[in-house]
């Protein structure tokens, strides 16, 4: 009876509101981001973040060796942004401090500042890959409006084949799908995906539930560590949006509910 709990609470929340505020716009005074708390500590601080970075793009590196010694035409590889070659956990370090949600305007000023770091190894990672005469496209969700900053943030660091034809931006939809189609209609061979949302990797993994995600995962098996490299995401992802069944302008109080419900506890 308890796993019937999660869905007749967000009716029950969702049943309440009179209107439907958007996350870019309400402030739950009542909540805050403490949720946030130990996973943006855990990537800023630990040194197990630092490692498993580390680890994930040396075996990407030799994942990619193994792809080119198939002589494929026109390789290339293609990469998320956020959490997966920029580190954005300054952001979510402000949203806990400030008790703020996301929302698009302080997002926006956030990837304005083109502060971001980089995640450890990815540098050497596409340096390498670069000098292998790989193509390297970023496929990233950020905004069309986001392209100036996001390529001097990625120019401070000298990473490979950045530019307005190479930087793929959300315009229209958030799905990734149509824009990796322009990749392979020039020609390219896609030997590589690399995301820290499973939505980076397949259509497959964008509407699903969390039960049907996990069982793409389980489906598309021999890709993992081989042609789609997924990099650690615990501060947001659709991983929390499956829990939340998508329910992004409920407020913070009412969205931990629905997370807490989710635990399996002894």
């Amino acid at each position: 009876m308890r796993f019937l709990f999660v869905p007749l609470l967000l009716s029950l929340l969702i049943s309440c509101q009179s209107e439907r505020p958007t996350t870019e716009s309400v402030k739950d005074t009542t909540g805050d981001q403490d949720r946030l708390l130990m996973a943006t500590l855990y990537m800023q601080q630990s040194a197990e973040y630092r490692a498993l970075c580390r680890q994930t793009y040396r075996w990407a590196t030799y994942a990619l060796q193994e792809h080119l010694q198939r002589n494929p035409e026109q390789p290339a590889i293609v990469l998320d942004l956020d959490e997966t070659v920029l580190d954005n956990s300054p952001y979510s370090a402000w949203q806990i401090l400030q008790k703020e949600p996301y929302g698009k305007e302080s997002w926006m000023e956030w990837t304005a500042l083109a502060a971001a770091d980089t995640l450890p190894g990815v540098g050497q990672f596409l340096r390498k890959a670069d000098a292998m005469g790989v193509a390297i496209f970023y496929v990233s969700n950020r905004r069309v409006a986001e392209l100036d900053p996001t390529l001097a943030n990625l120019r401070q660091f000298n990473l490979p084949q950045v530019d307005s034809a190479t930087v793929l931006l959300r315009d229209t939809t958030g799905s990734k799908v149509p824009r990796r189609a322009t990749i392979t209609d020039q020609g390219y061979d896609i030997v590589m995906l690399c995301g820290d949302n499973l939505n980076d990797f397949a259509a497959v993994f964008e509407d699903g539930n969390g039960a049907e995600r996990k069982a793409a995962v389980i489906q598309h098996s021999a890709k993992w560590g081989t042609r789609w490299i997924v990099l650690p995401n615990p501060t947001y992802g659709a991983w929390d949006g499956a829990i939340l069944q998508g329910a992004y302008d409920l407020t913070a109080t009412q969205q931990d509910s629905i997370r807490k419900a989710a635990l399996r506890s002894f």
